[in-house]
């Protein structure tokens, strides 16, 4: 199919018109923006894998299917409040349309660079495009709505993608976002079935200088989630207040769990001797241990949402 009736026969199914041409179209229908090189071919293979072991095993190798339900009910609480009738949505890093199939009213669109996601979501009746989140071929100002989750700690060109995200938001339109919290960085360097998983850490502030100072956009909430014990690397008391009920729940445990006098003088105590307590506890009691992990461990995840200002530019630095 040729590039200029490929594009009319695109438009002529959507709202929101592209603004090029595709390189090429799948037998399918899913337009292809995005040339295939080693970026998209290593996260093809991340995509082929989730999706396989979804189809034998029923699970997501890269997280437990409680964590995943969890984390995505919190940020679907946070659409409920934001996406109104009538508002088109956009899913910037779309996967497998899991936010998006909660909105059948809405007209929905979902960029990915994996074909094998784009499939299964196009069959939901979202309109698909194989891009980058750096080039989106959409025009400026189109969507009411942009969602991006489990994505930017992806891209390669953060502040390229982002810039375009807010390139083809509307002005009064919000952008919810969620990415991991404070990552241990090193698991992703020593990680080698793929050539590279996250390759970038977030925490609020960089976020918020990111979006507001350098996108201009304005801040409407954040919401951590999923207190999650992750190694000593991100465990931390939440408050100075934690402090007694941590030592509430030690007290509790019996004295010869390894490290337990360490932990409850607090002298002594090295990353080894926490690492050992932790894993014990967690065996043995594990009870105790999901109370310590709500009490020291860092948010697995952030959601965000940030409004683009009515008198807002083309959403590069202010």
């Amino acid at each position: 199919m040729a590039a200029d009736s490929s594009l009319e026969v695109l438009h002529s199914c959507q709202r929101i018109p592209y603004v090029r041409a595709p390189r090429t179209t799948t037998a399918t229908g899913i337009p292809i923006f995005t040339p295939e090189d080693g970026y998209t071919r290593n996260y093809d293979a991340i995509a082929r894998k989730h999706l396989a072991t979804l189809d034998t095993e029923g699970v997501n190798p890269f997280m437990s299917e409680a964590t995943w339900d969890a984390i995505d009910r919190s940020t679907t609480a946070i659409l409920n409040d934001v996406v109104r009738a009538g508002d088109t949505l956009l899913d910037a890093g779309v996967g497998l349309g899991r936010l998006l199939s909660h909105f059948p009213q809405n007209e929905r669109y979902g960029v990915d660079v994996s074909l094998d996601y784009l499939e299964c979501t196009k069959r939901q009746g979202v309109h698909v495009a194989m891009a980058r989140l750096e080039d989106l071929p959409y025009p400026d100002e189109a969507f009411d709505c942009i969602i991006s989750t489990d994505v930017l700690e992806h891209v390669l060109d953060f502040y390229q993608a982002t810039r375009e995200i807010v390139r083809v938001l509307k002005p009064g339109g919000h952008l919810v976002l969620r990415v991991p919290l404070e990552e241990d960085m090193r698991v992703y360097y020593e990680y080698r079935e793929f050539d590279y998983v996250h390759v970038r850490r977030f925490d609020l502030w960089s976020l918020r200088l990111h979006f507001e100072r350098l996108l201009g956009l304005e801040h409407v909430l954040d919401q951590s989630v999923l207190p999650t014990y992750r190694g000593i690397s991100t465990a931390r008391l939440r408050t100075l207040d934690d402090g007694e009920a941590v030592r509430r729940v030690l007290e509790g445990l019996p004295a010869d769990v390894p490290g337990h006098s360490e932990m409850l003088a607090f002298s002594n105590l090295t990353p080894e001797i926490f690492e050992t307590f932790m894993n014990a506890v967690a065996i043995h009691h594990p009870e105790d241990y999901e109370k310590l992990v709500v009490l020291i461990s860092g948010y697995l995840e952030i959601n965000m949402v940030f409004r683009r200002p009515q008198s807002s530019g083309g959403g590069g630095t202010r």
